[in-house]
């Protein structure tokens, strides 16, 4: 990649006089200034990385940083001409492994080199006495070692298990499993990600699918192979929205939500057949969360407010009352639908 940045600023000094009273620019030759300071950087730099197993991920990448600091000296009657520029150059690797030593524990260590090149405020004065900018300084340059590892751990080891569970043998299954049949299965994990059928790459489409069908199916197997949901029972898919739809750079989310729709369809039959459970799939649409506020813009929010009958977002306790409706006993014969939570954003057009 390259990335190339540049700005500039205009620096004036006064002479101070008095409380609130400053000397106009040229009336102290000896004092006042008026310098016009410019800065740009180049930096070409190199990013990869290699997974050669399942538990291990290796990271590197190289970066070599230009950078051209400009004064010019836009005062000179007082017999002084500052006008100077300074390069800095640099090149700074960083190297990163991380091994997945179980499910629930990842180790990383990590190594990089930094710098960091004098600002303009830092620069604008040389020593007492000396007139204009120091262009003398020079970089700030560091090293940095990091080893650390993360965590992720069930809230309560009585009630949480890791996911997906495993379908080798019943001995393989979490013990809160064993002895136990469900009335409902609810599936609310998914990924996202922001591309387009250009700028798209394999390994995230293939990622997304993971996360988004993949991992249903696997989990929906292993509770059927071991018989873990009972007879009429019910299972809800959390999708999206964007199931039936799509906007812009969001080519990878919606292919993958698509598949939810026949996923929910297919296991509608197969499940149907196999012992008469329910299988369904709710499609909120944009939900009041943080989240939302954080990745769309105020007038992005605004523009699909407007668009909604009632003029509001759906709110979480929306999408949980569907989820009910469609997994408790009053469900008696709804399956293979993907159900709209939105208020009617996706039918309706305002004009």
């Amino acid at each position: 990649g390259l990335a190339y940045d540049s700005m500039e600023d205009i620096r004036s000094r006064y002479k101070y006089t008095a409380p609130g009273v400053y000397s106009p620019l040229g009336t102290d030759v000896n004092k006042d200034r008026r310098e016009q300071q410019k800065a740009f950087n180049v930096d070409e730099y190199l990013q990869a990385s290699y997974e050669p197993t399942d538990r291990l991920l290796v990271i590197a990448g190289l970066r070599h940083s230009r950078v051209n600091i400009q004064n010019n000296d836009l005062w000179l009657a007082d017999g002084t001409n500052s006008t100077g520029q300074v390069t800095f150059t640099n090149t700074s690797p960083v190297a990163g492994v991380t091994f997945k030593v179980s499910p629930i524990l990842n180790v990383y260590a990590n190594y990089g080199r930094g710098f960091e090149t004098p600002t303009f405020a830092e620069m604008t004065y040389s020593s007492p006495g000396g007139a204009g900018p120091n262009l003398s300084m020079v970089p700030s340059k560091s090293k940095n070692y990091e080893i650390t590892y993360a965590v992720r751990k069930p809230i309560s080891d009585s009630n949480h298990f890791i996911l997906p569970i495993t379908d080798q043998s019943e001995k393989d299954l979490p013990k809160q499993l064993q002895g136990n049949v469900f009335d409902a299965i609810i599936f609310a994990q998914g990924a996202n990600t922001n591309d387009s059928g250009i700028n798209y790459q394999d390994e995230k489409l293939q990622e997304l699918f993971d996360a988004n069908v993949s991992f249903i199916l696997q989990n929906i197997r292993t509770l059927m192979k071991f018989n873990l949901i009972k007879k009429r029972g019910k299972i809800v898919i959390i999708s999206s929205l964007w199931e039936l739809s799509t906007r812009q750079e969001k080519m990878s989310y919606t292919v993958t939500k698509a598949a939810v729709g026949g996923l929910v369809r297919s296991l509608a039959v197969d499940l149907g057949k196999a012992k008469g459970i329910l299988v369904n799939g709710i499609l909120p649409g944009v939900v009041e969360t943080p989240m939302s506020r954080g990745l769309l813009s105020p007038a992005q929010i605004n523009n699909i407010e407007n668009q909604t009958p009632g003029n509001v977002l759906v709110q979480p306790s929306d999408v949980a009352n569907s989820i009910y409706l469609l997994a408790s006993e009053e469900n008696t014969a709804i399956s293979g639908q993907s159900v709209l939570v939105d208020y009617g954003f996706s039918i309706s057009r305002v004009l």
